[in-house]
């Protein structure tokens, strides 16, 4: 097992000149990122929204940031100037097809001659440009997915739906969404302080993982701040395991949501039948 570590100055002789490249910064980065994904926070946290009109399908892709790669110590953000459009993506006909799954990504591309970041469209079905994940040490281009488009025909009307596909990293600070009204669990909820005021009851739903794949370890801290109990309601197929109930026990109380498993939670906190 190989024992290294940095960085240093170099010293005077042959042996001891000391060569970092991008590969090396971005490894010892990773220590503190915690893994790839957007940072919490930051803008409108790369969220990907549909900006079509009657002539062209399009998304948007907001202002944000975020580690990226393998390992996961290169950085990105996406600042668009007021009345730039560069943040602006076109979709592609469908041709003949009557349906197709496109991915919104950020594309790391270490090329020689190129060595940046894009955001990028990967067309479904182009055998020429795939979605890439590999160990950045022996390969030059990696994708973070943001988002999933499907593209479907209807008649002469085509239309796109957006499938938010981001994870944060987990070293991203954690911030405060304030509910009034009962949702379904999504990505954009992972890592995040929920504030629910409310005087009526709040249900939140809890989906399959099939329908929305938070990576193991996700954590969501939701407080009941009205008096309107918060219900947790899994899908079936969904466990949530607690040791007292799905139910907020009273005004101020809260509780931690923990995904330890495909399908599988814990409700940890001050929770009642």
């Amino acid at each position: 097992m190989a024992q290294y570590g940095g960085f240093f100055n170099s010293g005077t002789t042959e042996e001891n000149q000391r060569k970092y490249n991008d590969y090396d910064f971005a490894k010892m980065l990773s220590l503190l990122t915690g893994g790839e994904g957007y940072v919490v926070g930051y803008g409108n946290e790369l969220e990907v929204t549909d900006a079509s009109d009657s002539q062209l399908l399009r998304v948007e892709v907001g202002s944000g940031a975020a580690w990226v790669g393998n390992p996961e110590g290169w950085w990105f953000a996406n600042d668009p100037e007021e009345g730039e459009d560069s943040h602006i993506l076109s979709i592609a006909p469908l041709g003949q097809v009557e349906s197709r799954n496109d991915k919104v990504v950020v594309r790391l591309d270490r090329s020689t001659g190129v060595q940046n970041f894009k955001l990028h469209i990967i067309e479904d079905g182009d055998s020429n440009d795939e979605f890439k994940t590999d160990d950045l040490k022996a390969e030059h281009m990696y994708d973070l997915l943001l988002a999933e488009v499907e593209v479907t025909k209807d008649g002469e009307d085509t239309s796109i739906v957006i499938k938010d596909r981001r994870v944060p990293c987990i070293n991203s600070q954690s911030t405060t969404i304030e509910k009034t009204v009962g949702w379904t669990l999504g990505l954009s909820d992972m890592h995040k302080f929920i504030r629910v005021n409310s005087s009526s009851s709040v249900d939140i739903s809890m989906p399959l993982d099939s329908d929305v794949s938070f990576p193991i370890n996700t954590e969501i801290v939701i407080v009941q701040h009205g008096t309107g109990t918060i219900n947790i309601n899994p899908a079936s197929g969904v466990t949530v395991h607690s040791a007292s109930g799905l139910k907020s026990s009273g005004q101020y109380s809260g509780f931690t949501l923990r995904k330890i498993a495909t399908d599988e939670w814990y409700a940890l906190g001050s929770l009642t039948e």
